[in-house]
């Protein structure tokens, strides 16, 4: 069976976010500016060696926007 383009990649990234090691995670976020699927992809930066795990934190500040936009966000 054939698959796509998208399902070529989200399963690239989704096995980088399986291993979890550092070097994985470097990958993962290289192939999201590289390859974006959503359109604030296309606008990520390199966070460099800063030792904050940038995929909890890109989740919280998704989870948080569903929350403003559902206008449940605590004040």
């Amino acid at each position: 069976m054939k698959k796509g383009a998208k399902a070529v990649i989200m399963a690239e990234r989704d096995t980088l976010l399986k291993d979890g090691s550092p070097q994985a995670m470097e990958q993962y976020r290289s192939i999201r500016r590289k390859q974006p699927i959503e359109y604030a992809e296309c606008w990520m930066g390199t966070a460099g060696n800063l030792g904050f795990d940038i995929e909890k934190i890109n989740q919280r500040e998704a989870e948080l926007r569903r929350l403003q936009v559902m206008k449940k966000l605590p004040r």
